[in-house]
């Protein structure tokens, strides 16, 4: 789900901490090393981006907001802080808001702050990545590669690397829509409406097939679940 713009997201700061690592910024230190842009907040501001996707696959206002909330909290210090675009609550990934959901501000210190230097170098990367001709392609829980997803089924039918009539590759087309729409079972139902005896076995086998792309998009739920938690306690 939006896997592949999330990597995108953390390919492209690696490149810029590895472009600008000894180019001196505004402090008149480098971009990368400790307390600045580091591997590992690399990785937590792609997990917060591919979230913030997740979370709002059907609201691209809100999809844009809690991307830029990740800016904003990060730039954030005890002098300036920028918590606005930030869940609230007693459950925020926001320890900023957490607190103030508890009454507790005075005792909160700001212990995750990125230089401001370095999240200005950056703030073009999240303004590319909140365009919102970009995004669109995320709503509905979509990714970038969908149409590979589809041309693969297509393959399935119709092999790329064979020639093929136009009335095959149709065929294999409309096999493929049907399969991409309603799993294995759609395609059984083509060959009954053809009278076409489909067989015991290849109805298990069908059926088979269906529970475990069931099973593979539970394993990527988890997943995601598991990284909004990581998310939350970082």
């Amino acid at each position: 789900m939006c896997g592949p713009r999330t990597k995108a997201n953390g390919n492209t700061s690696e490149k810029a901490e590895k472009r600008h690592e000894k180019e001196e910024i505004s402090e008149g230190k480098t971009i990368g090393g400790r307390g600045r842009l580091t591997d590992e907040l690399i990785k937590k501001l792609t997990t917060y981006y591919g979230n913030a996707i997740r979370k709002n696959k059907n609201n691209l206002f809100s999809m844009r907001k809690d991307i830029w909330a990740i800016w904003m909290h990060f730039v954030s210090t005890d002098a300036d802080p920028q918590h606005h675009f930030c869940p609230t609550g007693e459950n925020s990934w926001c320890k900023y808001n957490q607190a103030k959901f508890k009454n507790s501000l005075e005792k909160f210190k700001h212990k995750s702050s990125v230089p401001r230097a370095v999240m200005v170098m950056i703030k073009p990367k999240f303004k590319a990545l909140s365009n919102p001709t970009l995004l669109k392609r995320c709503l509905g829980g979509k990714t970038q590669n969908t149409n590979e997803s589809l041309n693969s089924l297509i393959w399935n039918f119709c092999s790329k690397n064979t020639n093929s009539s136009r009335e095959i590759a149709q065929i294999a087309s409309n096999l493929a829509c049907i399969g991409y729409n309603n799993e294995e079972k759609g395609i059984l139902y083509v060959l009954t409406e053809l009278e076409l005896d489909t067989g015991e076995q290849q109805v298990k086998d069908s059926l088979l097939r269906d529970k475990e792309r069931l099973k593979l998009a539970e394993r990527c739920c988890q997943k995601a679940t598991l990284e909004a938690r990581k998310t939350k306690k970082g």
